[in-house]
């Protein structure tokens, strides 16, 4: 029902927000937005939402409004990060070594001197590990997943750099990307997932 109500489903950004938390409902509805409730499903489709509706907590009305300001820009800055951080760094290291300074150009240049693979083949690869481990320890028990999730992520990385398939910076860069997207930014719901995907994809 909630992609039949979007108006341009092709869009990249989410015309809808779904939530389970009552109190994320209340919040809404009282804001001025309406929340469409189907029978036997725990999920409630809000609209309209806009791009800052993504980045709101309902904790936010707690705290003094300078720190929930502050928050919020964090919040908008580890979208931003997650999106371009990963680009930045394989365009820099691939076309614009002159942005780099060049005490930090020599640490690239050995960490890079063994890799048989081009920075953007590299960034793929690291990001489809991510993902795969997001995928895994999204289906798994929660004590399971975040264990699994930072187990994984560190033998995997360590041996990847140990074989040299890709360099410790790069490894560096990815985990702080997918931080930002997963960690920091408060609603982690499909849409935003796809949001940061598509975007992703863009740049």
């Amino acid at each position: 029902m909630a992609q039949f109500l979007d108006d341009n489903p092709y869009s990249f950004f989410p015309q809808y927000l779904m939530s389970e938390l009552p109190d994320r409902v209340i919040y809404s509805i009282n804001n001025g937005k309406v929340a469409i409730f189907v029978d036997r499903s725990p999920t409630a489709v809000i609209c309209p939402s806009t791009f800052f509706s993504f980045f709101e907590t309902t904790e936010d009305v707690y705290l003094r409004w300078i720190l929930s300001t502050v928050l919020r820009w964090l919040r908008m800055i580890s979208m931003v990060l997650s999106i371009l951080f990963t680009a930045i760094y394989v365009a820099a290291v691939t076309f614009h070594y002159e942005v780099i300074p060049s005490k930090l150009l020599v640490t690239f240049c050995q960490s890079r001197a063994q890799i048989p693979f081009p920075p953007i083949l590299e960034a793929l690869l690291l990001e489809i590990i991510i993902d795969l481990l997001r995928e895994a320890g999204a289906r798994l028990p929660t004590k399971v997943a975040q264990s699994m999730g930072i187990v994984g992520g560190i033998v995997l990385g360590q041996a990847m750099v140990e074989a040299g398939l890709t360099s410790n910076i790069l490894i560096i860069v990815v985990a702080l990307s997918a931080l930002s997207g997963s960690f920091v930014v408060t609603i982690a719901t499909l849409e935003t997932g796809s949001l940061k995907k598509k975007m992703q994809l863009r740049f």
